[in-house]
């Protein structure tokens, strides 16, 4: 990301802090960010499996590239996935997941325990995953 290093440290918290912002960054400035934003979004990892190559005396392990079938396919102790670009704050959630505060919410708790029935602990579950707040920020 050769443009990101057009922007220095303190530009960029400038950028970040709308109510001190002095300068508005520039058309260019912008189009810069959103082509780098992109890149980071579309960064795929690169999946690799760790093999044994036999020497004279020992067994050298190293990391091959591999697609993701034979990676899911692989020792799961003897493989990995390396990421050439920094990850993104906003993981892509697997579909039958649904993200939920580290601390229940008021709302949460009182469909847990006072419902005053007896139902099994997967519809309370469910119950608490309805009542869980949605994201804000898209």
């Amino acid at each position: 990301m050769k443009e990101l290093n057009s922007f220095t440290v303190e530009r960029l918290e400038e950028i970040t802090e709308l109510k001190a912002l002095s300068f508005p960054p520039s058309h260019a400035e912008s189009a810069a960010l959103a082509r780098i934003a992109l890149a980071a979004k579309r960064a795929e990892p690169d999946y690799q499996y760790q093999s044994g190559v036999c020497t004279f005396d020992d067994i050298e392990w190293v990391w091959d590239d591999c697609d993701k079938g034979f990676y899911e396919q692989y020792d799961p102790t003897r493989r990995r996935i390396v990421y050439t670009t920094p990850q993104l704050n906003s993981p892509e959630i697997p579909d039958g997941w649904k993200l939920v505060p580290i601390e229940p919410t008021l709302a949460m708790l009182t469909l847990l325990g006072l419902t005053g029935s007896f139902e099994s602990m997967l519809e309370r579950y469910a119950n608490m995953l309805d009542a869980a707040p949605e994201r804000e920020n898209g």
